[in-house]
């Protein structure tokens, strides 16, 4: 679930409903004014610096965190209780809307990401609203893992730890509301190595992409979550606020939907993600690596 902007190698893909492919193309968080300045130009925008306090995402909503120069981090991770997510208002029948939430080290600023997270898909169908809820656990570039289903409510536990002598990261979740949990600690020796470069806590509107060549990334239309808000923030054991942090806000998708980031509070480590419509309403076309992201386009399998 990456986000770097003009890096194509960063894809993921995991089944949120049968026959139904999810891609995490992420796109790294990158200022209003250089958002402007590439839609005006027909380029790219440069990359975001980690200094940056505030920043729109075609994507991502919520916070990221990186370490003082040359440190790493070894572990990451937050509450939420799941929102409820449906279509947003006026979908029309058989259109598919997504949400995840996570939390996770690299992806920032880095070619890798351990995360761990719920996956949310929604359609208004000919008999009513369908809503599926599944936990994940991811290290790429190994592919993702689907757990027990999680409904609204439920209180979430989820957290991605290091461990230096045995290189290997846990990954787990816990379902507290069903007495639920599921846990993996594959070993760090993957290529390229993750970094453990920054903590994430995210909200997000996942890639999507048809399986026939030649492949479309398209940013899925956003489901309509209401507001989610992460607790017990932490990194390395230290608030959000205990580090450089970079506030998220999601630019409008294909749905008409973004999202909004609160200012963090409970003593760094809280903060509420909104499903708004934020500026830049639409961005149009960009190019990802050579890849054409087109907003309000999507094809199924």
């Amino acid at each position: 679930m990456l986000h770097l902007f003009g890096n194509a190698e960063e894809l993921y893909s995991h089944s949120v409903k049968s026959g139904f492919t999810v891609r995490g193309l992420r796109i790294k968080a990158i200022s209003a004014l250089a958002v402007a300045a590439a839609v005006a130009t027909g380029g790219q925008a440069a990359l975001a610096t980690t200094t940056t306090q505030t920043t729109i995402s075609p994507n991502w909503a919520g916070y990221a965190d990186t370490p003082a120069t040359g440190n790493t981090f070894t572990s990451v991770s937050g509450s939420w209780i799941m929102p409820t997510v449906a279509p947003p208002a006026g979908a029309p029948v058989g259109v598919e809307y997504y949400a995840s939430f996570w939390v996770g080290l690299d992806g920032f600023n880095s070619s890798t990401v351990e995360q761990v997270g719920v996956d949310a898909f929604t359609e208004l169908t000919n008999t009513g609203i369908v809503t599926q809820d599944y936990g994940f656990v991811e290290m790429y570039p190994a592919g993702p893992t689907l757990s027990y289903q999680v409904f609204a409510g439920d209180n979430i536990n989820a957290s991605v730890t290091y461990d230096s002598g045995t290189n290997k990261y846990d990954l787990a979740y816990t379902d507290t509301t069903r007495n639920e949990s599921y846990s993996v600690t594959p070993t760090g020796g993957t290529n390229p190595a993750p970094q453990r470069s920054s903590a994430e806590w995210i909200a997000e509107s996942p890639t999507i992409t048809n399986s026939n060549p030649p492949p479309t990334y398209v940013i899925a239309p956003l489901a309509n979550f209401g507001s989610v808000t992460f607790t017990n923030a932490a990194v390395d054991g230290s608030p959000v606020t205990g580090f450089t942090d970079t506030m998220l806000n999601m630019a409008t998708t294909s749905s008409g939907l973004g999202a909004t980031t609160s200012a963090l509070s409970g003593g760094g480590s809280l903060f509420t993600v909104t499903v708004a419509t934020p500026e830049p309403a639409a961005l149009g076309l960009m190019s990802v690596g050579g890849l054409a992201i087109l907003f309000g386009r999507r094809k199924r399998p």
